[in-house]
């Protein structure tokens, strides 16, 4: 699969990724059932981030790294496209189940949210 299931994920061809909304984000982080990883790079993360979240650029992005401690991996970036490709890498690589949320950055500064800096 590789990069075609990649860019059809970001073009919304091919395979989906499960999606959750910020709502149910919030609840997971919250409770501490979603562990959050936020793919944009590593100066998109320090202009500001979802408390919580860890930063695993796209560009070093390696499956193996994410967290396997039995919380719902949900991975965002800033529109949603680099999240859908991550997670669609995540599943072809043998890790099904990593979900994305929904509209990610622009989301979640859009309905106020704190933002970590």
């Amino acid at each position: 699969m590789g990069i075609l299931s990649e860019i059809g994920a970001v073009i919304g061809l091919g395979r989906k990724a499960e999606a959750i909304d910020r709502a149910a984000l919030k609840a997971g982080l919250a409770n501490g059932t979603v562990a959050l990883v936020d793919v944009r790079e590593a100066g998109e993360f320090a202009s500001g981030h979802v408390p919580g979240a860890t930063n695993m650029p796209m560009s070093a992005f390696k499956v193996d790294q994410l967290p396997n401690d039995g919380r719902k991996v949900v991975v965002m970036c800033h529109t949603g496209a680099r999240a859908r490709m991550a997670a669609v890498r995540a599943a072809d690589r043998g890790r099904p189940g990593v979900a994305v949320y929904n509209g990610s950055m622009v989301d979640w500064t859009r309905a106020g949210e704190t933002v970590e800096k």
